[in-house]
């Protein structure tokens, strides 16, 4: 009898104890490639140009890391607004994400452009995308 009330307190207390924890927000991830128009929520973000890339190649040594420079826009209803853009190494802790738009429940941070530069191969406009990250506010 003993072992059965026993057993019974840690099941009553294991599902107390868990509905106390927080709920992690999801993080989704959108790709915007250039040259298109993304919606979500309500709000059209256009990945218009690549203004410079002077990233450094991969598996090259460079004297300096590089940067590429975007320009994209944000519309919600009638209001757009454009946001020029710059992204240094692929160091998250030197270069973190840039927030694109914020609203009362959630903001979408600007992460990284793609691909990054390899030493064999110039990377064509069209291959150009936007890593665009949703997080959810508490």
């Amino acid at each position: 009898m003993k072992k059965s009330v026993f057993l019974l307190f840690l099941i009553i207390s294991s599902f107390a104890f868990a509905q106390n924890q927080k709920a992690i927000a999801p993080t989704i991830v959108l790709k915007a490639p250039m040259g298109e128009s993304v919606m979500v929520d309500g709000i059209t973000l256009l990945f218009k140009e690549v203004i410079s890339d002077s990233r450094c190649p991969e598996n090259v040594n460079c004297v300096w890391a590089g940067e590429i420079k975007i320009y994209v826009t944000v519309t919600q209803e009638d209001f757009t607004e454009g946001k020029e853009i710059t992204f240094g190494t692929l160091d998250k802790k030197s270069d973190p994400a840039k927030l694109l738009f914020e609203s009362s429940t959630y903001m979408l941070w600007a992460e990284m452009v793609k691909p990054y530069p390899k030493n064999d191969t110039a990377s064509i406009a069209n291959d150009y995308v936007l890593l665009v990250r949703r997080v959810n506010k508490e």
